[in-house]
């Protein structure tokens, strides 16, 4: 017992001397950084006009008319700061929030007050409790808040917080000369002014200072501030005077924040603007998330015709149903997990979020809201009315500065204490809302807009029609494995495909007359499956040599079959030629970075690979193109550029996610530029519209309580310009409807094999893999592209122009060209307007 309360008096200690240094490297608030934050002003403000409010009376509920061109009007109320845009093409208007707060019946309290919000901020005290302000409550009632003028808007700058004076703004204590300095010898005060000051200060004659004293309660404090006020004392000059008299240089616990938001109006879109970059926060209490637009656009409790979309995967609907008894509320990471910050066990499995987008349909109309700046650090959030309030509600959470906890403990006592990065994020966060009507106003619409707002982004090309369904086959190369000799055992590796067999089996499927293969190779160089660092690039003897991978080269050059190897670039498991020093990237506590694989029973981690600090990336894969060149390869498979993007919080080289996305996007596209093509996994907005083909592209939503409708929002914005295919066929659950889901989703056909007996995984870290030995597969695969280049050869190259719900489990999916496809799940047949679609089949319709 004695032993175990010195091990816990040994832990809080270490907690208390660590919990202070990291108060002291997030910064507690020095005279200087003071400075910075008096006034408390956004540095953009004071070039700014102050807008004339008032005037207008044109929307009921706003006063001012701050912006308007043909398409769009935008108003304020001066009052509350809430805005609304009018679609002058329909007469639609969107409230920034919603107009009949007054008669929702589910909230109350606080809940009433952020129905009035447009920021919800959290941030963490000193003893890493979470808090949190709203802009409504701790702003707009105080009146602490500006709005000025600004091209095609307005900007609003809110004052969240305590920002009151109080007894800590009256300088506790003086020197002798100090006090007659500032007051005694004043010539702004009046006798009766110095007449107050004697009262509340007491000069101790040894010492010769003067010390305050607030005996005479709240008036005696409101006249020293009125005093303090009437000489122009700042807070800066109180961090002075207290820190000459070694009091400490932080005043008392006010938070508070200084936060610009800028509205503007762009052809027929509305911009929701944090600007970031000038966010003023005491450095001991970062910021840490800012929910932003809550309620833009929100419907109403009663609302029945309609949904939100989420972008869960394929895309995900929640419906409108007053009736609904699931109140659960949709939160997941744009562009899922940053590896930069440790997870220590992960209780969730889902569909990662590949798009920064989410919208909602509400009768006749719709908007679609793009995360254009800062998507990166984004959260998407989505829940029920009936759950905090008697709203659908959609909208982004950004992480503005990223938390981690230290965890101290000794494996019967654990304590974590939050720590934070040293930079917050100072770029911009921006919203870009499309406003869709009628035919349009549905998540087909939605996906035709995003997808015509990518190709004019990033100048994506559409592809040829006429040719027939890819079909992707992913072989595995070397993967390492115990062996043993002479009863001594050793680490190997063992081949599961050599470079002859990959080409033998394209030959085989060749003569089964599948022409349009895609070959990825998996495995093939530095050490197979457990890749190293590809700085280096070495093809494996035990595949065959370099003349043996040059010939599968040739030979797939002359077949007219594209060639993809992958590699890994990212994360590492085997760390040849790999400096963990050097190349590896930091978590938060300097941690080296990991990547995780997590046990889906016990929640806890299996599996680690180090992660490549972002600023090594350019270095890598200028060194490997060097080497790859060579081979005179039109192709490249990259294994984890379109999946993963991660921080490093190295405090030398401070890179986030948002600079890492931009680092990845210059890399892929000088490979694309070297090679002619890129292959890409998963498919991330910021790398999907630069490649060429994507696997295992999301062909299905989380399934989440919250959610009623999986809708393939992704495959409509990529389709007929990106080629995709899901999940490898030969890991499918079942393979009718997987077979359905494919000629739903219009996805290509996808299979991952070895030449090898599958038995070669036993007892390896690959043993998952043990549907995979191609002659198991060779027959069934045949026969299954067959039915589905049946159904899809002719909308190859053709956009997807919409897709609708028919029926319980009855799909229909529409391409530019007119043919649609018709999909029934049923194990009934199905009657569709006279046309009968057989149980578990499909059926295709030709256009006039």
């Amino acid at each position: 017992m004695k032993r175990q309360k010195r091990i816990l008096v040994k832990i809080t200690l270490a907690v208390f001397i660590i919990a202070n240094c990291l108060f002291i490297n997030t910064g507690m608030i020095s005279a200087d950084e003071e400075l910075d934050l008096n006034p408390y002003e956004a540095e953009g403000d004071a070039l700014l006009t102050p807008l004339k409010t008032g005037g207008s009376e044109d929307l009921e509920g706003m006063d001012t008319l701050a912006a308007e061109n043909e398409f769009l009007a935008l108003y304020v109320n001066s009052e509350h700061t809430n805005i609304a845009v009018l679609d002058k093409r329909t007469g639609q208007v969107w409230h920034s929030n919603p107009p009949n707060a007054a008669d929702d019946p589910v909230a109350a309290g606080a809940n009433k007050d952020r129905l009035k919000s447009q920021l919800y901020l959290t941030y963490y005290d000193r003893n890493g409790q979470k808090k949190t302000y709203d802009n409504f409550y701790d702003c707009i009632k105080r009146g602490q808040f500006e709005i000025f003028e600004i091209e095609n808007g307005i900007r609003i700058t809110y004052k969240i917080g305590n920002m009151l004076k109080s007894k800590e703004d009256i300088p506790q204590r003086l020197n002798d000369k100090r006090f007659n300095e500032l007051f005694l010898d004043n010539t702004l005060l009046s006798d009766k002014d110095k007449t107050e000051i004697n009262k509340r200060y007491t000069y101790l004659p040894g010492m010769e200072v003067w010390m305050f004293s607030s005996t005479g309660g709240d008036i005696a404090v409101q006249n020293m501030l009125k005093i303090l006020e009437k000489i122009g004392y700042t807070t800066a000059d109180l961090v002075k005077d207290n820190k000459a008299e070694g009091i400490p240089a932080y005043l008392s616990d006010k938070v508070f924040y200084v936060i610009p938001v800028e509205y503007t109006i762009e052809g027929d879109n509305l911009l929701a603007k944090l600007v970031m970059d000038e966010l003023k926060y005491p450095e001991s209490y970062p910021v840490t998330q800012i929910e932003f637009m809550e309620f833009f656009g929100a419907a109403f409790i009663d609302s029945d015709d309609g949904y939100t979309f989420i972008p869960d995967g394929s895309g995900a609907l929640i419906r409108f149903d007053p009736d609904h008894r699931m109140s659960d509320q949709y939160y997941s990471i744009v562009y899922g997990d940053d590896k930069g910050i440790l997870t220590v066990e992960k209780r969730l499995q889902a569909e990662q979020v590949t798009m920064p987008v989410y919208g909602q349909k509400n009768g006749e109309n719709a908007f679609l809201a793009i995360i254009e700046q800062g998507e990166t650090m984004a959260n998407i959030t989505a829940y029920r009315a009936g759950r905090l309030n008697g709203f659908y509600s959609v909208y982004p959470t950004i992480n503005t500065i990223a938390m981690d906890y230290v965890r101290l403990g000794d494996g019967n006592v654990t304590t974590q204490i939050p720590t934070f990065q040293q930079e917050m994020y100072e770029g911009k966060f921006t919203i870009r809302y499309a406003f869709l009507s009628g035919d349009k106003a549905d998540y087909s619409g939605m996906a035709e807009y995003y997808r015509n707002y990518l190709v004019e982004r990033y100048d994506m090309q559409k592809q040829d029609s006429g040719e027939s369904l890819p079909f992707y086959l992913e072989t595995l190369g070397a993967i390492k494995k115990t062996k043993a000799v002479l009863g001594i055992t050793y680490t190997g590796l063992v081949p599961l495909t050599t470079y002859d067999q990959a080409a033998d089996i394209v030959k085989q499927l060749k003569s089964n007359g599948i022409s349009n293969i895609k070959l990825s190779y998996t495995g093939w160089f530095n050490d197979g499956l457990d890749q190293s660092v590809p700085t280096r690039l070495k093809t494996e003897l035990i595949l065959g040599g370099s003349n043996d991978f040059e010939n599968l080269v040739s030979y797939l050059d002359s077949e007219g079959v594209d060639f993809y190897p992958n590699v890994t670039f990212l994360k590492f498991l085997n760390l040849k030629w790999f400096s963990k020093y050097r190349d590896s990237a930091r978590n938060l506590d300097d941690r080296f970075a990991r990547s995780f694989i997590y046990n889906m029973v016990t929640f806890g981690r299996q599996f680690q690979e180090f992660v490549l600090s972002p600023s090594r990336l350019p270095k890598v894969v200028d060194t490997f193109l060097r080497k790859y060149d060579k081979y005179e390869i039109k192709g490249i498979g990259l294994a984890d550029m379109g999946s993963l993007v991660n921080s490093d919080f190295n405090t030398r080289r401070l890179l986030l996610r948002q600079d890492a996305m931009k680092i990845q996007q210059e890399q892929m596209l000088k490979m694309k530029e070297e090679t002619g093509s890129v292959l890409i996994y998963d498919g991330n907005a910021y790398a999907a519209p630069l490649s060429n083909h994507i696997l295992s592209a999301p062909l299905t939503n989380s399934a989440f309580n919250i959610e009623d409708d999986s809708v393939p929002f992704y495959q409509m914005v990529y389709h007929g310009y990106v080629n995709y295919a899901g999940d490898p066929i030969n890991f499918a659950e079942t393979q009718v409807r997987e077979l359905l889901k494919i000629i739903e989703y219009g996805a290509g056909i996808y299979y991952k094999w070895i030449y090898d007996e599958s038995s070669v995984l036993k007892q390896t870290s690959y043993d998952y893999l043990y549907s995979t030995n191609y002659e198991d597969w060779m027959g069934d695969a045949v026969s299954f592209y067959n039915k589905a280049n049946d159904a899809l050869k002719d909308v190859q190259g053709q956009l997807m122009i919409h897709h609708d719900k028919l029926a319980d489990k009855v799909y229909k999916t529409t391409y530019e060209n007119g043919i649609s496809v018709i999909v029934n799940y049923n194990t009934f047949d199905a009657e569709i307007d006279g046309l009968s679609i057989p149980a578990r089949d499909y059926k295709i319709v030709k256009g006039e």
